[in-house]
């Protein structure tokens, strides 16, 4: 649930900070979507698109096909293949499709503006790295692949939960996963031996507190990482060329 604090003026004092959960505040500092959009090409799809994950696919076909015994026929060739050639071999017929691009030739053929788009995010995620901003970490959290072990869904207000479920697990009080965050966040409600109706409800009552304070704190910081990671990249990305 999202937490919004606010002031109210009140008659004969200056203010009272009162605050409200589920209220969604009037605007959110958040990256825009074009901004966001390419972090994320940039963080999941630019490798594959220029050819570096077909690359990776053939190399891993080739440690796993190692160590594997030979077939009768794979083991004639190989022997066929040591003995001396007496004619030179009928060459190969390959077919090739003239007008089909290669994958870097389809990166080359963009509009020279979202090259460099993708080229100026590129290096701003590169300088953030270098200079170990912690902020770089948030942003692959939020638009990089989708991360395993989220916490369970509906914690938060729905305009953020996804958001903070991303990035909860950097904050210091989540247990740093979401199998912890789940766990600490279980209310158990069985009774136990000695309780009567009214212990039981109290302390149900006491745990739903905790529940509420501790989810509530966690929004907060959650809240934090994100706005401050959109800063760090709005203003890596303004250093560069």
């Amino acid at each position: 649930m999202a937490v919004v604090e606010v002031t109210r003026p009140r008659r004969g004092d200056g203010g009272q900070a009162e605050s409200y959960e589920d209220h969604k505040p009037a605007t959110r500092i958040r990256l825009t979507t074009d901004e966001s959009r390419t972090i994320s090409y940039v963080f999941s799809d630019w490798d594959s698109e220029i050819g570096l994950a077909s690359n990776f696919e053939a190399m891993r076909a080739a440690i796993a096909s190692q160590g594997q015994p030979d077939t009768p026929a794979q083991a004639r060739r190989r022997a066929a293949s040591k003995e001396p050639q007496t004619a030179v071999p009928k060459a190969v017929a390959q077919v090739f499709d003239a007008g089909a691009m290669s994958a870097i030739e389809r990166w080359a053929d963009r509009k020279l503006d979202d090259r460099i788009k993708i080229l100026r995010c590129w290096r701003a995620l590169c300088a953030m790295g270098r200079a170990r901003n912690p902020s770089v970490i948030i942003l692959h959290a939020l638009y990089g692949d989708m991360p395993p072990g989220l916490p369970a869904r509906g914690t938060w207000a729905k305009d953020v939960d996804l958001e903070y479920r991303r990035v909860v697990r950097y904050v210091d009080a989540s247990g740093g996963s979401g199998a912890a965050l789940d766990a600490m966040l279980l209310v158990d409600r069985r009774r136990r031996p000695g309780d009567t109706d009214e212990s039981l409800k109290a302390r149900n009552v006491a745990a739903d507190a905790s529940k509420r304070r501790l989810v509530a704190e966690l929004g907060r910081a959650a809240e934090h990482l994100i706005v401050a990671a959109a800063h760090a990249y709005r203003a890596a990305i303004r250093e560069q060329p």
